[in-house]
């Protein structure tokens, strides 16, 4: 259950005021993404339903351990204008192994970040965490498990979704959570796009 070189999902959620501060900061940001395009599977920012206004940011990036992980968002231009309130670090393996850079976006479809975990990080036992098991609605451009640290267990799921619409990425999540056997689960459906520092529009 390892993945060589470790990944780890860094997402991170603006703060009430991120957005005054995010053009000032937005040329070292690309910089740095650019920087680091060699380590990063996928990178982009996460929006409201509107489409347009970006809520937070989304880096899935190859790197030895979670310290690694922790010192590529501390460097990163976004965290250091202070615009996260909130940055969770995640260890995943992937069951695609996909790059943004491969992949070309279908402009009639919607892009959404699918991540759900146990509350309380244990591992999941009985709970579907297999993102690309089953009836997959549209493209699935990323998935795969949540892992603890040290990659022995699997406490989530993750993927990016290309579909049609809200409901169907929700629904792609539902039908993976549905059987967890008591299991307190976190669910986090959010729509997100390819980022500028990575080729993305």
């Amino acid at each position: 259950m390892t993945d060589v070189p470790p990944v780890y999902v860094v997402l991170c959620t603006y703060g009430s005021d991120a957005l005054s501060r995010r053009q000032a900061a937005m040329a070292d940001h690309l910089s740095y993404l650019r920087e680091n395009a060699f380590r990063l599977r996928f990178a982009g920012p996460t929006l409201a339903d509107d489409g347009q206004t970006a809520t937070g940011s989304l880096a899935v990036v190859e790197v030895p351990d979670r310290q690694r992980a922790e010192a590529f968002i501390r460097g990163e231009a976004f965290h250091r204008a202070g615009m996260f309130d909130h940055v969770a670090i995640t260890r995943f393996t992937s069951d695609v192994g996909r790059r943004q850079v491969e992949i070309t976006p279908d402009p009639e479809r919607e892009i959404f970040l699918c991540h759900w975990t146990t509350s309380d990080g244990t591992p999941a036992t009985g709970l579907d965490l297999d993102a690309t098991s089953g009836a997959t609605p549209g493209g699935l451009l990323e998935g795969g498990a949540l892992l603890t640290d040290d990659g022995s267990s699997e406490i989530g799921g993750f993927a990016l979704v290309e579909v049609a619409d809200r409901s169907a990425a929700e629904s792609f999540v539902a039908d993976r959570v549905r059987h967890r056997s008591g299991l307190e689960v976190d669910v986090l459906v959010r729509r997100w796009r390819f980022g500028k520092g990575l080729g993305g529009a």
